[in-house]
């Protein structure tokens, strides 16, 4: 209550007028308070806000935060509109359909879409980028992770299994295995018989997967 009452305070000296940062402020404190429809009218209006003076993708920040707002409000159809607003206003397109497409799987279920759009970036990654230091390198790993999420989850486990070993080939979070090692613990638990689950666990413990099948080259973009 002290926050919405400054808040009101700084609103009345201001003429009465919301600035971005009464917004954003607005729409924090709402949160906390479980409001969640009032939020998201705080960060709609704030939507071409900068929050901090050196953030070059506050736009694509803003949309994020209303994406949160509308799962936590269960506006799931809301939140994936978002999801393709930022894709066509974002320059690094892979990682932000990379995080769609785990919304897709985790809140919507829908493991065809997944599949047909994850597959559409593994099908236009240009030849000349598979044998060089690419930027994408790191989101084309993901890419084939998730993949195989959407593939397992989808029933198809041996398509799943393909994708993970290939993910982690393209060295997924070979800087932070922890957790893919714990994947692959859990997935091995339920398939205790595939082979290709123990090489990828294997490649994943010894951090190789970055250098398997390149060049020296190619090595030193790790």
């Amino acid at each position: 209550e002290s926050a919405f009452l400054d808040i009101s305070k700084a609103k009345e000296k201001n003429k009465g007028k919301e600035n971005c940062e009464t917004l954003f402020l607005l729409c924090d404190a709402y949160t906390k308070n479980n409001e969640f429809d009032k939020a998201i009218e705080s960060i709609t209006n704030a939507i071409n806000c900068n929050r901090y003076s050196w953030n070059d993708h506050a736009k694509e920040d803003n949309y994020r935060t209303r994406i949160n707002l509308f799962i936590k409000a269960n506006k799931l159809d809301k939140a994936l509109e978002d999801y393709d607003t930022i894709i066509r206003l974002a320059n690094y397109k892979i990682r932000v359909k990379n995080d769609k497409a785990i919304f897709q799987l985790y809140y919507l279920k829908d493991y065809e879409s997944v599949i047909r759009d994850l597959t559409n970036i593994i099908d236009s990654i240009p030849e000349s980028d598979l044998n060089g230091c690419y930027p994408n390198m790191n989101q084309y790993a993901d890419t084939y992770f998730n993949l195989g999420l959407a593939e397992y989850y989808n029933g198809q486990k041996e398509s799943a299994f393909r994708y993970w070993f290939k993910a982690i080939e393209w060295g997924y979070r070979s800087g932070s295995s922890k957790e893919t090692i714990n994947h692959f613990d859990s997935i091995i638990q339920k398939h205790p018989n595939v082979s290709e689950l123990y090489l990828t666990r294997a490649i994943v413990y010894l951090q190789r997967a970055p250098y398997l099948g390149w060049g020296e080259e190619t090595r030193q973009c790790f």
